[in-house]
């Protein structure tokens, strides 16, 4: 991501490029906030997508690569792997990013919840007996 030309740059503060301080400043700030929001009590009602988000998001780190590759891949092979135009680097980033998101919901809801209740509900009935 880091070696996209337009992060190359060093006219920023540091040596950095700006492109990159905004980028990872931005990420900064919202993790910070994520951690202070709590304090403020349950999530509001409009913001309800973002709790499921969150809930998903050990789906989405485990299943990002499975996604990822496969759609590098398509790119190539419509000949749309020339990452040097903008254009071509976000819409990549941007398809892969909301394939990933939703992907990683499905599996969450369909897969990591039921395996959940199951095991939550095994544990609840006790050790088994050897």
């Amino acid at each position: 991501f880091y070696s996209h030309p337009w992060f190359a740059g060093t006219a920023g503060p540091s040596n950095y490029s700006w492109a990159r301080v905004l980028i990872a400043g931005s990420c900064a700030a919202l993790l910070i906030g994520s951690l202070t929001l709590p304090r403020f009590g349950p999530a509001p009602s409009w913001l309800r997508w973002a709790v499921h988000l969150g809930d998903s998001s050990y789906a989405l780190y485990l299943f990002h690569p499975l996604i990822f590759s496969p759609v590098r891949v398509v790119f190539r092979r419509v000949h749309l792997s020339n990452l040097q135009e903008p254009l071509v680097y976000w819409s990549l980033v941007l398809l892969m990013t909301v394939i990933a998101v939703v992907a990683s919901h499905i599996v969450h809801k369909r897969f990591e919840m039921p395996l959940q209740r199951l095991l939550t509900r095994k544990k609840a009935a006790g050790p088994a007996v050897v």
